[in-house]
């Protein structure tokens, strides 16, 4: 089940850069040739570049294809890249954790007081933004906790922790 949220969440994401980078191009279009911006877009642009990277942070996850640099940790020794994986996928766990605990308050009040960002004639609402934080964070928290008991107990192969992408 958490697997096929990450595939849903990650599809959601594509298909709002996707929008986002249609509506970006008709704005600049309508900026240069009739001098007429599309009113929001940029409050769309600010708002949305949190939203989509929590809808695909799962499925990065999920995959193991979080951006990393392994130069160091290719010249250690597997006993040493089975800590290293373990610390990563510990702070891993806790961060997302840390961000769940963090915007829970901030999720409820955001859906109570239906919270709003942007002025003017475009208001966008926050609360699906921040529930979306919330349950990213959930998800991820919990392929952290999968992955650090797979490395734990070794059922996690070795290529995988320090796979060349």
């Amino acid at each position: 089940m958490p697997d096929n949220l990450s595939i849903g969440l990650h599809v959601l994401g594509s298909v709002w850069m996707f929008f986002l980078m249609f509506i970006t191009t008709c704005d600049v279009f309508l900026r240069a040739v009739a001098n007429y911006p599309i009113p929001g877009v940029i409050e769309f642009l600010k708002v949305s570049l949190v939203y989509i990277c929590f809808l695909l942070l799962p499925e990065a996850t999920v995959k193991m294809k979080h951006i990393r640099s392994d130069i160091l940790v290719k010249k250690m020794g597997p006993g040493f890249q089975h800590i290293l994986s373990i610390f990563r996928f510990l702070f891993g766990f806790l961060l997302m954790i840390a961000i769940l605990i963090g915007t829970w308050d901030k999720m409820i009040q955001a859906w109570q007081i239906w919270e709003y960002e942007g002025e003017g004639s475009v208001r966008i609402p926050m609360a699906p933004v921040r529930a979306t934080i919330v349950i990213s964070s959930l998800l991820v928290a919990w392929f952290f906790f999968r992955l650090l008991r797979k490395t734990i107990s070794g059922t996690l192969p070795n290529d995988s922790i320090s796979q060349e992408n």
